[in-house]
């Protein structure tokens, strides 16, 4: 993970979810995770099914932040 890919991921989510309609049963932990999937398949496998995984909980989403930010490289 670069700072440029979490950079991205966030834009990502902030695009999705303003074009998503009201009635989405979708929460924000299932996208963030979805989007990873698409920036960056290794941090994806890396969280999934981990502590920091959101997908499932929202509430995990300040330690996924956390983590996310603590292994970029550059």
């Amino acid at each position: 993970m670069t700072n440029e890919k979490l950079k991205q991921l966030h834009e990502n989510v902030k695009t999705f979810c303003e074009a998503l309609p009201d009635n989405t049963n979708l929460r924000l932990g299932q996208i963030y995770m979805n989007q990873l999937f698409d920036i960056d398949q290794d941090t994806y496998n890396l969280i999934t099914a981990s502590i920091f995984d959101p997908f499932y909980r929202d509430e995990v989403l300040p330690i996924f932040f956390k983590y996310l930010k603590s292994i970029c490289v550059d």
